[in-house]
């Protein structure tokens, strides 16, 4: 069965599985290889796709592409021994024949990561090289896409990701999902406690002790040295503050972003 750790992008979901990862190391073992954690995950990968069906991705569309996914992820399931931790940026969705991507029949719950959108924008600008009013605009489009389907090159599949508002919706509102609500503050205000329930709903045995080290092991700093170290540059771990935005973000771009997504943000207690 499949856990799937769901989020926007910028949310935190690459730390979350820093932790994990560290968590499942021995505590005086190597911290977790972020060239791994980087890496598209199988649920988007198109090498796994490819190999799987033994087609060329790059050559279908994105529906031809989705009405497959669930058989690949059912597939996973099924081969695994143990449950699997799958990162995920997609929203929840049907394909165009009516299946549900990420199947219920392959779901052991979802775990759905959420952060600020005031400060998810600040973050996702330099990461999608756009300006910041660009990052703005592209949160609210509903037809938001990563890996877009003409890049064949990408090495992940397309993903439909939408709106900041309508891609936490689609997750908090799918149907017979077994879901743990993981907001990124928390997360940052009480590590042990957060990192501790994430731990029990993935059915991990972890004392507070050991996520204390995990988390040790997954700083910022730690992680970012050795982002430069492998690659020459932190692109995925930036800042990781939580209230950035209130030094960053003019009054504009905050009304901006709150009328786009205020009921959103009240029902996660961003209010």
């Amino acid at each position: 069965m499949i856990y799937w750790l769901a989020s926007y992008p910028r949310s935190g979901n690459t730390w979350c599985r820093a932790v994990l990862s560290n968590l499942m190391l021995p505590a005086a073992g190597e911290s977790a290889d972020i060239r791994r954690l980087a890496a598209p995950p199988t649920a988007i990968s198109r090498d796994a796709f490819d190999t799987e069906f033994d087609c060329s991705s790059s050559e279908m569309t994105i529906d031809e592409v989705d009405r497959l996914r669930p058989d690949l992820y059912l597939r996973l399931a099924a081969a695994a021994r143990e449950p699997l931790v799958i990162k995920l940026h997609c929203a929840y969705r049907t394909a165009s024949d009516g299946r549900p991507i990420f199947p219920h029949a392959a779901t052991a719950g979802v775990a759905l990561i959420v952060r600020n959108p005031l400060d998810v924008a600040l973050s996702l600008a330099p990461f999608l090289s756009m300006t910041l009013d660009e990052a703005i605009d592209w949160m609210e489009r509903e037809d938001a896409e990563l890996s877009r389907q003409h890049i064949g090159s990408t090495p992940a599949l397309p993903q439909r990701i939408g709106s900041w508002s309508g891609h936490i919706a689609s997750w908090l509102d799918a149907s017979r999902m077994r879901l743990h609500l993981v907001r990124y503050e928390d997360l940052q205000a009480d590590p042990v406690a957060a990192f501790g329930a994430l731990a029990n709903f993935l059915g991990l045995d972890a004392g507070p002790d050991r996520i204390r080290d995990a988390v040790e092991r997954s700083r910022f700093d730690h992680l970012q040295a050795q982002e430069l170290r492998h690659s020459g540059d932190a692109r995925y771990f930036r800042r990781g503050q939580v209230g950035e935005w209130r030094d960053a973000l003019s009054a504009e771009r905050r009304e901006r972003l709150i009328a786009a997504h205020g009921p959103m943000m009240r029902r996660l207690g961003y209010g």
